[in-house]
């Protein structure tokens, strides 16, 4: 199963787009920071399926739209957040404890647009960073393959 990681797209939707038809992923998570710009994903892609959680510039996101999630695809558990409520700007001690006191094997966020993927113990990390920089827009891509998780940092 592939999935992509987009957060902070901020009114850029276009590097959206391209990436997903590129890359034809299974999943879309979207990490907050532009949730009109995912519905638009949403409008163009209705095969695609898509999770999302609402970022600290999302005023007045839709109903039905959390802060944070959890999700679990093939026995892989992921937790989710645009990351504003966790500090993260401050230190990542916080964001990592809560995912693993959830048993998270994956833990993703946003808000510091700053790519980043790394372990703790048996939990990946990872920022997919800012979808919407010019010059350097990065993104995340998970790899659920039947040996493991792959978790790779891509620029557009």
């Amino acid at each position: 199963m592939k999935i992509l990681v987009f957060s902070d797209s901020h009114g850029i939707y276009d590097n959206m787009e391209r990436i997903i038809r590129r890359e034809m992923p299974d999943v879309l998570l979207y990490l907050g920071d532009g949730l009109r710009d995912c519905a638009a994903m949403e409008y163009l892609f209705p095969e695609l399926s898509v999770y999302k959680v609402s970022g600290n510039c999302d005023i007045l996101p839709p109903k039905g739209v959390p802060a944070q999630q959890e999700l679990v695809l093939e026995n892989v558990r992921i937790f989710f957040t645009h990351g504003h409520h966790y500090s993260v700007k401050a230190g990542l001690y916080e964001i990592t404890q809560e995912a693993k006191s959830r048993q998270a094997d994956i833990l993703l966020f946003g808000h510091t647009h700053k790519a980043l993927v790394q372990r703790s113990g048996d939990l990946w990390i990872c920022n997919p960073g800012s979808i919407s920089h010019m010059g350097h827009s990065t993104y995340a891509v998970i790899d659920l393959e039947t040996t493991g998780i792959l978790v790779s940092l891509e620029e557009v």
